[in-house]
């Protein structure tokens, strides 16, 4: 008998809920929604491998043919830890306790914030057990595997790949077309890319860019089930213009480089965390300046922990709009990198 574990996380997000400019969060309730939920440090990638090496199908289980899901219910604490871990939906077979020793041996999660402020946040798990009782189908194209496909590098590199890659076609340019292109496409076994079709048309020549850009990736890690190698469906969404990486006039924060520094400097909050950890060193923030000098899709490239980085993407996050790049004359988005560094005084 073969077994396939699925495991789906749901977080605590922030539904109409406001605070006032006077209301501060108290650090001592339980909240349910926030403004920033808790996560796991290094996001869903990073999760579920935790949990594809972690959990193990119980034996009982497996012999009784019990499936289904379990849900934890847990608190994630200012620290990050998590407490007061609970079953609040059982399944039997030794599935409740297996959910609950891997959630209880979880690694710290970013604890979850209210006005830049941390608090304590219950969150709610589920676990989904499902029996398979044949070997996964080498023919077949899933929409789940055990592990999703990989791009080497994970989604920064895959990032940085179609920043190199993506052209603006002459005619789009031409009409000044901008929007999105939503494509799939399937991972082979091998990691090759195959049968690339677009769902979301943007015309002008951008849904061709978009179809060359992905058959000229480099091969994948495959997903894999059952430790065998799958072919996976996956979806990709490609934004047309897509950024550059220099412009013939750099954007600009006003003011210049100097107003650039005292900005930072006036708004930096050394987080305690990396303040008791000894932790310093330089955050690398990538972001994109749109042509109207807003900035968008703020991203860490390289980063250092103990709450540095999320600080530097809120900093970030603040910053007024910039002067934008310019190619012969016209306004045009750029990806632009600023180091933020982090030193204990």
């Amino acid at each position: 008998m073969y077994l396939l574990v699925v495991l789906l996380i749901t977080t605590s997000n922030f539904f109409g809920i406001t605070f006032s400019e006077t209301e501060e969060a108290n650090p001592d309730s339980i909240y349910t929604f926030v403004e920033k939920a808790p996560e796991f440090r290094g996001g869903m990638e990073a999760l579920q491998m935790y949990l594809n090496l972690s959990l193990v199908y119980p034996g009982k289980a497996i012999n009784e043919g019990i499936h289904g899901t379990v849900y934890v219910q847990f608190v994630v604490e200012k620290d990050g830890s998590l407490s007061n871990s609970e079953i609040i939906r059982s399944l039997g077979g030794g599935c409740d306790e297996e959910a609950l020793r891997v959630v209880n041996e979880m690694p710290p999660w970013i604890p979850g914030k209210i006005k830049h402020r941390t608090v304590r946040v219950k969150m709610t798990f589920p676990v989904k057990f499902i029996l398979v009782t044949q070997e996964p189908d080498i023919l077949e194209t899933y929409l789940e595997a055990d592990r999703m496909p990989y791009f080497y590098g994970g989604q920064i590199e895959l990032d940085n790949y179609f920043l190199k890659t993506l052209a603006y076609p002459e005619q789009a340019e031409n009409e000044n077309v901008s929007g999105i292109v939503n494509v799939n496409f399937v991972v082979e076994r091998d990691g090759g890319i195959s049968k690339i079709v677009v769902v979301d048309s943007l015309g002008y020549g951008c849904d061709d860019e978009a179809i060359r850009a992905i058959n000229e990736m480099p091969f994948w890690i495959p997903g894999m089930i059952n430790d065998v190698p799958v072919r996976v469906l996956l979806s990709i969404s490609i934004e047309f213009p897509p950024p550059l990486t220099y412009a013939e006039e750099m954007p600009e924060y006003p003011g210049g480089t100097d107003n650039l520094m005292k900005y930072l400097g006036a708004n930096i909050s050394y987080p305690a965390e990396a303040k008791e950890k000894g932790i310093q060193g330089k955050v690398w923030v990538n972001f994109i300046v749109e042509k109207n000098g807003m900035i968008t899709h703020i991203k860490v490239n390289k980063g250092i922990g103990g709450g540095c980085d999320e600080e530097a993407i809120r900093v970030i996050g603040k910053m007024p709009n910039w002067i934008p790049g310019k190619n012969n004359g016209k306004p045009v988005r750029v990806s632009y990198n600023v180091p933020i560094k982090f030193t204990l005084q």
